[in-house]
């Protein structure tokens, strides 16, 4: 855009003449001293207006040659800085050839009816303010590239910056990752290194069967993996009296078991039970069984003496019931549970010198008998009973001492066969 400097005031002061005598400039075609002027003369015989046109047009060519020159010259100069402006030259010599141009003088002849205008322009003066014009448009365009290439190295900045971010969170989240991997094959190292310490040290005793019963309660196991009978024995030790009797088949996979308690003369208890093993023995570390059974048991007792009708009048019940134990090597214990309608039983048997003395374990059973029936003479709900079990001949005889019932000092005699 030009600036007011263009407007500075002409040389001559426009004028129009009527004299009778054709100026100079007029009758010449050019103004005095030529070339010291950019100048442009138009003529027309039909209007004044005409005349101011081409006089523009004139000055315009006149000034285009001389312009060309200012501008390969500026860029010789500074390549770098005008290089840009080169591309707009045609625009700043368009503005500098009309903008702020007035017409210098006019002439109408009358005789022949014609109109002669001048423009004329130092060219110092005009080729001063190109240079100043041309200056700033550089300026101007150079300040328009820096505020570009500030945008686009800031676009790159900032792209840059997002990448190195994004770089950032992929490490983040690799690293979460190997971490994770890490902590997890640390895992599985401790819980490996865990298995093969218990399995190099508690071995012997993960592979022990479990004693399939404690004081009164069975637990999952089947003995053997063949026919076997079970026979045990139990008597109270002070007073020394006959207190009952279990007799069990045990298949490979099942068993059934008869179970009959006395007093005197009178079978107090009844009961049979047929067991089904579920599960045998499963787990490297905790070695557990599971069995599921039925049964029947009797509601009131039977005299002996009147063995008839006391069978006649007998009642019974069925129920069915749940066996567990599981082995826990590092204390060398065994925790077993039986469960049915009439109540549930808890044990658990340490062996504390396993390596020394494996026939050796102590014995806690833990009853809760929700079935009045079953209670004791005390008619307690809870009953905590301790023992001592002990391996007199491997798989065929096993003697079992207790306190059962809060009441009787027991001894329990096993065999098998």
């Amino acid at each position: 855009m030009m600036i007011k400097r263009l407007l500075l005031p002409l040389v001559l002061s426009t004028s129009l003449l009527f004299s009778q005598e054709i100026p100079d400039w007029a009758k010449n075609r050019r103004p005095e001293n030529p070339g010291k002027y950019y100048f442009g003369i138009g003529v027309s015989s039909r209007s004044e207006g005409e005349a101011d046109n081409n006089a523009r047009i004139e000055f315009t060519r006149n000034v285009q040659t001389q312009v060309e020159t200012m501008i390969d010259h500026q860029i010789s100069e500074d390549k770098k800085e005008i290089n840009e402006v080169y591309n707009r030259q045609n625009l700043v010599k368009a503005e500098l050839s009309l903008k702020g141009i007035n017409v210098s003088e006019r002439y109408f002849d009358s005789a022949n009816k014609t109109w002669y205008s001048l423009i004329q322009y130092e060219k110092d003066a005009y080729q001063n303010l190109f240079e100043e014009e041309l200056k700033r448009e550089a300026q101007r365009l150079k300040a328009e590239n820096k505020a570009l290439e500030d945008k686009k190295r800031e676009e790159i900045r900032h792209k840059q910056e997002q990448e190195k971010i994004e770089a950032e969170k992929k490490r983040a989240e690799l690293q979460k990752q190997k971490e994770a991997e890490r902590l997890k094959e640390e895992k599985l190292r401790r819980q490996e290194d865990r298995r093969s310490h218990i399995q190099r040290n508690y071995g012997d005793f993960i592979g022990m069967p479990a004693f399939h019963r404690l004081l009164t309660m069975e637990n999952a196991e089947i003995i053997g993996n063949k026919f076997i009978q079970d026979l045990s024995l139990k008597g109270s030790v002070y007073p020394a009296s006959f207190l009952g009797m279990k007799y069990s088949i045990h298949f490979k996979v099942a068993s059934a078991t008869a179970n009959f308690s006395m007093k005197s003369d009178t079978l107090l208890l009844q009961d049979a039970i047929f067991k089904l093993r579920l599960l045998e023995g499963k787990g490297e570390i905790y070695r557990s069984s599971v069995a599921i059974g039925a049964g029947q048991y009797l509601l009131s007792p039977i005299n002996l003496k009147d063995l008839k009708n006391s069978i006649e009048g007998a009642k019974t019940e069925y129920t069915v019931a749940a066996f567990a134990n599981v082995h826990i090597p590092q204390f060398h214990l065994v925790n077993s549970l039986q469960a049915d309608f009439r109540q549930a039983k808890l044990g658990a048997a340490w062996y504390p010198f396993f390596k020394s003395m494996p026939e050796l374990a102590l014995l806690l059973e833990l009853d809760i008998v929700w079935d009045e029936m079953w209670r004791n003479r005390h008619n307690d709900l809870f009953i905590a009973q301790p023992g001592l079990l002990f391996t007199v001949i491997p798989d065929r005889f096993f003697a079992r001492f207790g306190y059962e019932q809060n009441e009787f000092a027991t001894l329990n005699l096993d065999f098998q066969f």
